[in-house]
């Protein structure tokens, strides 16, 4: 009995250890320097891959990503690369002026795509950008120091 809950044990801590892994890269560039980075703040271990961004968009922690950039002191919020300008879903006009204060960050692969075969980024960056710019706002207005 003592061995199946030690196994029982072992196993699900090893399933907590790889799910931490396990987290999700969404892939962002700074505009200003052109240099990728990502939603983990680590050094990124693989490539830019259309699916993949895709896929961990679409199941991406928003609330998870914005805690850990606050946590990393970063209050960029996420623009959109459009055709000649960028989109900051979730920002309403009247507070536009706080994406000059604290700058924004680029969802890699959302501008013009020249792979007929890649998936739509369009729609799952719109969706987790506006819900992680609105957040972030929330979280910036009230205070929220980490």
């Amino acid at each position: 009995m003592k061995k199946t809950i030690i196994i029982i044990s072992i196993c699900i801590l090893g399933s907590i250890a790889n799910a931490q892994k396990n987290l999700r890269y969404i892939f962002f560039y700074d505009p200003n320097t052109s240099l990728s980075e990502s939603n983990l703040y680590e050094k990124i271990n693989g490539y830019f891959d259309f699916e993949a961004q895709h896929r961990n968009l679409k199941n991406a922690n928003v609330s998870a990503d914005v805690s850990r950039a606050i946590a990393h002191n970063d209050r960029r919020f996420i623009a959109l690369s459009g055709k000649y300008k960028y989109s900051y879903p979730g920002i309403a006009t009247k507070d536009e002026t706080l994406i000059s204060k604290y700058k924004f960050k680029v969802i890699q692969g959302t501008g013009t795509v020249r792979n007929k075969n890649a998936p739509p980024l369009k729609g799952v960056a719109t969706q987790y950008a506006t819900t992680y710019n609105k957040l972030l706002l929330s979280k910036i207005k009230t205070g929220v120091k980490h």
